[in-house]
């Protein structure tokens, strides 16, 4: 990636959002490039561990396991205990409009990671010592996962602040999906040993993961204090409005929304993969860590990409691809095409999502960062979730055939590229770095 060659101040880049931050928030400097690796470090080790060490993720079979064979609950129950314990992470824009607008002792981002970090650690280390029945388990459950939810919102804050503050935001956004990726490829293996161990050792693990992202904070995170300020609530509620009246946030949401919402096919893939091709539950995982290993290759290239082309070409090619990978997905009918197609969707859908997040990054306004892209990821999620239930409600009820939701998936998607020249220019006109 290209960077400047030594650490002398440069000129601020583009003001890619609405509102300034605060006063007290703003440094005279744009901090050096070494500052710049400390908080690259930190945002990559702190979106890893918030992603691997969650109660859905390396959690997800050693607690399944033990609900169901040690506590002998039904797989209704099983999953009414996985959403209750998981529910907290629905409450990331509570956390962001917090870490944006009341500073913890001083601090809008340091003191907060700390703080989550130490909870979630907490949580898990105490959810492996107490008494295996259903209550003690769960209220520690809940417990870290508030502290997760809240490291993770902080983290995508840092996220935002870095990237606009040194045009970053295309690397930043390639660093975090490339350690989420990590993750989830780790996470997969690990987490099938584990749950063929005592239980504890997946809540020693996964706490002290996130124990360690408090020292790392430390030592790797310095922030201007900021003030506390009188009616910090009421200026929360006054962001939060101003927030839905920013244009450049809107139209990147819409962007966001529309390329996600075509017709979906992730659940109807599970009955294809299983009652058509008769994939086993080992084959279906390595086609995952297919996919996730050919994501960390898009990670890299796109480093590259943002900082050649303007975002504008890179939205207009994001969409092509998400369409195009859609039409591969028809000739899935073997382990060997299965596999290829995995492969080619694992980069494709990555090099199509960068560019969005991208988006993302450069549309939050200053000040509401942590607040903004929690909001931004919120609807990603929402209009996938849309995007899984309208496919599978034409899939089992109307009895589309697979291959005919393709089509569908593929041909709505391109439908997304009429948002693109509504997009403010400042959003989309300028390479990664540019400078104004």
């Amino acid at each position: 990636m290209c960077t400047a060659d030594n650490d002398s101040a440069k000129p601020p880049i583009l003001d890619y959002g609405q509102a300034p931050p605060a006063p007290d928030l703003i440094l005279d400097k744009v901090p050096p490039k070494r500052e710049l690796r400390n908080t690259m470090t930190l945002i990559g080790w702190g979106m890893f561990v918030t992603t691997f060490a969650q109660t859905l993720v390396i959690g997800k079979l050693p607690l399944q396991i033990l609900l169901k064979d040690r506590l002998l609950l039904g797989a209704e129950s099983i999953a009414l205990f996985m959403n209750v314990a998981v529910f907290a992470w629905n409450l990331k824009p509570v956390a962001g409009l917090l870490s944006d607008s009341v500073p913890l002792f001083g601090s809008r981002r340091r003191n907060y990671l700390v703080l989550s970090s130490l909870l979630a650690g907490g949580g898990w280390l105490l959810m492996g010592v107490v008494p295996r029945t259903y209550w003690p388990l769960l209220l520690f459950g809940v417990i870290l996962n508030i502290g997760a939810m809240a490291a993770s919102t902080v983290t995508g804050g840092l996220l935002v602040d870095a990237g606009q503050r040194y045009g970053a935001t295309g690397r930043l956004s390639s660093w975090r999906m490339a350690a989420m990726n990590i993750a989830s490829l780790a996470a997969g293996p690990l987490g099938g040993v584990l749950a063929s161990m005592a239980f504890g050792w997946t809540a020693l693990i996964s706490g002290v993961l996130f124990l360690s992202l408090a020292p790392i904070t430390m030592m790797l995170l310095s922030e201007p204090r900021a003030n506390q300020t009188q009616g910090a609530l009421r200026a929360a509620g006054r962001q939060l409005v101003g927030l839905f009246r920013s244009p450049t946030l809107l139209a990147a949401a819409a962007m966001l929304f529309f390329v996600q919402l075509a017709p979906g096919f992730t659940t109807p893939l599970l009955f294809w993969r299983e009652d058509k091709l008769h994939f086993s539950t080992a084959f279906m995982g390595t086609l995952d860590m297919v996919n996730y290993g050919f994501g960390l290759l898009a990670s890299i290239i796109y480093v590259v990409a943002c900082r050649r082309m303007t975002l504008k070409p890179l939205l207009f090619w994001a969409v092509i691809l998400w369409a195009v990978t859609s039409f591969l997905y028809l000739g899935y009918y073997s382990h060997k095409s299965a596999m290829a197609i995995e492969a080619a969707a694992g980069l494709t859908f990555a090099l199509a999502q960068l560019p969005l997040f991208d988006l993302a990054a450069r549309a939050t306004p200053k000040g509401s960062e942590a607040l903004a892209y929690s909001l931004m990821m919120a609807v990603w999620n929402i209009s996938q979730s849309i995007s899984d239930v309208v496919g599978s409600w034409l899939f089992a009820r109307c009895h589309i055939p697979f291959m005919h939701l393709i089509w569908i998936n593929g041909a709505t998607t391109l439908l997304a590229v009429i948002v693109i020249p509504f997009l403010p220019q400042r959003l989309v006109s300028q390479r990664e770095g540019d400078r104004t």
